[in-house]
């Protein structure tokens, strides 16, 4: 059984904004094991093309920014769709982790 591994709190990748999309960018992909399988929240502000895949990761698109003020509810709407879905939530940005127990 695959563990499901969900990436919050970034841009989203292909990487074109940091530091923390550039480390998703090196997880995925070929440096991942067959065995995890991976979701990346994405900022559909920052892809004007919504890919649903990317080195084997799905995609799924928050229609807010994911930086700035839209920051917060950007992770907050990301960690509650992906709460039940995932094993790991990796939450690289805090903005939204005040909602975590």
């Amino acid at each position: 059984m695959n563990k499901k591994v969900t990436v919050i709190g970034t841009v989203g990748v292909p990487a074109n904004y940091g530091g923390f999309e550039t480390l998703v960018e090196n997880i995925i992909g070929e440096n991942c094991s067959n065995s995890v399988e991976y979701t990346v929240y994405c900022s559909t502000k920052s892809y004007p093309i919504k890919q649903s895949e990317y080195k084997g990761a799905k995609l799924k698109y928050i229609a807010l920014k994911a930086n700035g003020t839209q920051s917060i509810l950007y992770d907050i709407i990301s960690i509650f769709k992906a709460i039940g879905k995932a094993d790991v939530l990796l939450i690289l940005g805090v903005s939204g982790c005040m909602i975590l127990p």
